[in-house]
């Protein structure tokens, strides 16, 4: 497996510069072992869902030492106590009969209250969803599914078998020669 460790000193070194490192700015073109790829990607997910815990953790600690109004300096950057609130409606029907009745007078638009990409679409017509929303690609991601939960064409695959659409349980030899 590819150090991790090394992987995140080069995205360290771009993010102390201000930039946002590129693929190849890893030099994973040198892993020509898929499943190197894939403990890699594997090792750096579990790091990240690590990392986020001591964020979280340590973040609440310090908070609670600097206590409602404190803060820190620390170097460049203050550190200071913020307490975590969120506003909630406490009467939605009653605030949706004043905006509609508003928005019937003239006297606001829908479009200042709602961000079209926010709408709950399990509330729109299915002809209004075909109509004014789509599918758009977004760049690809993985997803890890333990196999117990795995489709059943993936079940039989074994350790190290890859699968391309139309290809299911091809070992990487015979991938190789498509």
């Amino acid at each position: 497996m590819t150090d991790i460790h090394k992987l995140v000193d080069v995205a360290d070194m771009y993010d102390h510069e201000g930039d946002n490192p590129r693929p190849e700015d890893f030099e994973f073109d040198q892993v020509d072992d898929l499943m190197d790829m894939i403990a890699t990607w594997r090792a750096a997910q579990r790091h990240v869902r690590a990392a986020r815990r001591v964020l979280d953790a340590a973040a609440q600690q310090v908070a609670e030492l600097l206590g409602d109004g404190g803060s820190i300096r620390v170097g460049d950057d203050l550190v200071r106590y913020k307490p975590k609130r969120s506003e909630q409606c406490i009467d939605p029907h009653a605030v949706a009969e004043l905006l509609t009745k508003q928005i019937i007078d003239g006297d606001l638009q829908v479009i200042d209250i709602v961000n079209p990409q926010y709408v709950k679409r399990t509330a729109i017509s299915g002809a209004v969803r075909d109509t004014f929303y789509e599918w758009v690609d977004d760049a690809p991601a993985l997803q890890v599914v333990p196999m117990s939960k795995a489709p059943l064409w993936a079940q039989g695959l074994n350790d190290g078998d890859i699968s391309i659409s139309g290809t299911h349980g091809l070992s990487k030899p015979e991938i190789d020669t498509l």
